[in-house]
């Protein structure tokens, strides 16, 4: 719950939470359902299981977005995805060295929920919202500490709960 909480904070804070999400009546914890018809909310206050006070933004670097993601867990931000590289991603590290860090090309919101390296090569763990049919179970790993590639740590925030 609280991961999601905190996905669906910032889709809201920054205009793209527009959806109407809803969660089953027997279990806080289980799987969000997007609703086809949007028109209608099907949103009930008896089922809150947490009520977002707040949020903080974290500073718009990688230090301080890694720092962040090891203190409080996953974190909610937003990406360049508009390009062709990113949405046709396979597996291994994307590196897009020429790949937007600028407010004006983010597009995609998306939970950064780990770092690590492979091959030598420093990632973002980074969950997407297209399902697990897309490339790593809904992973990809994306570059880190190639100045702030893709604008990954230029919105990232979590909220206080």
């Amino acid at each position: 719950m609280f991961f999601r909480l905190k996905f669906l904070v910032a889709l809201t804070l920054l205009g793209l939470g527009s959806q109407c999400l809803a969660k089953p009546t027997n279990d806080h914890e289980h799987h969000w359902e997007r609703f086809k018809d949007l028109k209608k909310c099907r949103y009930n206050t008896s089922n809150i299981g947490a009520i977002c006070k707040g949020y903080i933004r974290i500073h718009r670097d990688e230090e301080s977005l890694k720092h962040a993601l090891a203190a409080v867990g996953p974190i909610s931000i937003c990406v360049v995805a508009y390009i062709e590289d990113w949405k046709e991603y396979k597996g291994g590290v994307l590196n897009i060295p020429d790949c937007p860090n600028t407010t004006k090309y983010i597009s995609h919101a998306v939970l950064l929920a780990d770092y690590g390296q492979e091959n030598g090569m420093d990632y973002w763990l980074v969950k997407n919202s297209w399902g697990e049919s897309w490339c790593e179970k809904g992973y990809i790993k994306m570059s880190r500490n190639k100045n702030n590639q893709c604008g990954i740590a230029t919105y990232a925030t979590y909220p206080i709960v």
